[in-house]
C-alpha cells in the first residue's frame, strides 16, 4: 500500500473498523462503521485505532470530516499513535450543541487538553491535525486554527478516535509530510516511468505540434508548472 491512506468507510453491513478492514487496529475503546451513512463512529468511549498498513514517518497529519451526531460527543484524527498504550495525539470536534474542538495528547490512556477550545465545528467541517518534528498545526477547513509544540510523542501511527459515543466522521486521510527536496530535484518532474526531467529540459523534449508528453501532460500545463516553481 501506499500513503496518503484515505479512508471513505464504505460498507455494505454494520461492523466494527477492524472487521470492516483488519489494517485498522483498535489500541482501545471501539469505532463501528455503519452501512446506511457509509461513516464511522465510536460504539465505546476512548476508542484509539491506528492504520497499521502502511508505516508513517514521525512527521505526519491526519484529517477526517465530522458528520452528525448529537451533543456531548466526540470524534477526529490522531498521529504518533503508539500500539498498546493508547497514546499520542488527538483532535477532537463535538456535536451538536456545543460543537466546540479539543486537541490533547494520551499517555497511558490518559487524555490531557493542550489548550483550550479550539473552534466550533458543524457537519461537513474538516479536522486537520500535522506534526512536523515538535511542532503542530491544527486546521479547519485548511484553515490555521493554532499553532504550537510540543515533544510528548516523537513517532507512532496516524489514526482517528473518539473519547465519546455516537458522532459520525467520513472521509478520513492521514499519510507523511512532503520533505524538502534540493533545488534541481524540486524543479523536475516524472517525463515517463523511469526518468526525472527538469521542467526545462521536458518543455524542451516536447514538440511544438505535441499535444501531450508520455506523462500525459500538455505544454500549457508545463509551462504553469515552471512559473509556479519559479515563484518559489
Amino acid at each position: 500500500m501506499a500513503l496518503p491512506k484515505l479512508e471513505s468507510f464504505t460498507t455494505g453491513a454494520d461492523q466494527t473498523l477492524q472487521a470492516y478492514d483488519a489494517n485498522w487496529v483498535a489500541d482501545s475503546g471501539e469505532l463501528s462503521v455503519t452501512a446506511a451513512t457509509d461513516t464511522v463512529e465510536g460504539t465505546i468511549e476512548k476508542a484509539t485505532y491506528y492504520w497499521n498498513g502502511d508505516v508513517f514517518n514521525a512527521d505526519q497529519y491526519a484529517q477526517m470530516t465530522q458528520e452528525t451526531g448529537g451533543a456531548i460527543t466526540s470524534i477526529g484524527p490522531y498521529v504518533r499513535i503508539n500500539s498498546g498504550d493508547n497514546s499520542g495525539y488527538y483532535f477532537l470536534t463535538n456535536g451538536t450543541g456545543t460543537n466546540d474542538s479539543f486537541f490533547g495528547e494520551i499517555s497511558a490512556d490518559t487524555y490531557s487538553d493542550i489548550g483550550g477550545d479550539r473552534g466550533n465545528f458543524d457537519p461537513g467541517d474538516v479536522a486537520y491535525i500535522e506534526f512536523n518534528g515538535n511542532a503542530w498545526d491544527l486546521k479547519k477547513n485548511d484553515a490555521s486554527l493554532a499553532t504550537g509544540t510540543d515533544g510528548t510523542h516523537a513517532t507512532g501511527q496516524a489514526g482517528l478516535g473518539c473519547f465519546s459515543v455516537n458522532l459520525d466522521g467520513d472521509n478520513w486521510e492521514g499519510g507523511n509530510l512532503a520533505t524538502a527536496k534540493a533545488p534541481n530535484q524540486t524543479q523536475s518532474i516524472i517525463m515517463g516511468k523511469s526518468k526525472i526531467w527538469p521542467v526545462s529540459i521536458a518543455l524542451a523534449a516536447l514538440p511544438v505540434a505535441a499535444a501531450k508528453n508520455n506523462n500525459n501532460m500538455t505544454r500549457r500545463e508545463l509551462v504553469n508548472i515552471k512559473n509556479w516553481l519559479k515563484s518559489k
